[in-house]
């Protein structure tokens, strides 16, 4: 099986998992498994949740737009619809992605956005049990610690992201003052 077929094949798996998260009754939370998409991002390992996105599908083509917003790398068709695209790994605080994206979340109702990123992990569920409050030296937008085997994955935060994105293109108002530290600017912007 070549590598497009093993990633289309767990694209396709993922696409499942996210429906069925949507078609189950609401679960208890503190005893039942959480869905969540597994992600490399720069040199850190993430996760985020299935019920703050919309949707996940391999990286289209972006059409570059002019702009003074350092991580929007364009626009992309969704559904018959055209939706900006930034960099996960920007917006997070890497740096730029580093060559084209394989992989797009789609988040955010009213205004969509998709988040650009290159390796997908793939897919699991945890309970609560295995989350950590984040410590002080993580990531932006990042504010709790998955437990993933021996291993531990930074859970990004996906509503702290969608904030910074409208504030950073004036759509929205500056986040709260709890997110205010770690979304203000992002460490490729500059002082003003």
């Amino acid at each position: 099986m070549s590598s497009v077929d093993r990633a289309s094949s767990a694209a396709q798996r993922l696409r499942e998992a996210f429906d069925r998260a949507f078609s189950a009754p609401p679960a208890d939370l503190s005893r039942e498994l959480e869905p969540f998409v597994l992600l490399k991002v720069g040199d850190g390992a993430y996760a985020i949740r299935v019920r703050e996105i919309r949707g996940f599908a391999a990286a289209r083509r972006i059409i570059p737009l002019p702009s003074d917003v350092g991580d929007l790398l364009g626009l992309a068709g969704f559904r018959g619809n055209l939706v900006p695209v930034y960099d996960l790994a920007g917006l997070l605080g890497h740096g730029p992605l580093g060559g084209p994206p394989r992989w797009f979340i789609l988040c955010g109702d009213a205004e969509p956005l998709a988040l650009a990123f290159a390796d997908f992990d793939g897919y699991a569920e945890h309970s609560r049990a295995d989350l950590r409050a984040r410590s002080t030296e993580e990531r932006l937008h990042v504010r709790e610690v998955l437990v993933h085997g021996a291993a531990t994955r930074s859970v990004i935060n996906v509503l702290s992201i969608i904030q910074t994105v409208q504030t950073k293109v004036g759509q929205g108002p500056p986040p709260p003052a709890a997110l205010a530290g770690e979304t203000a600017r992002s460490p490729k912007e500059p002082s003003r």
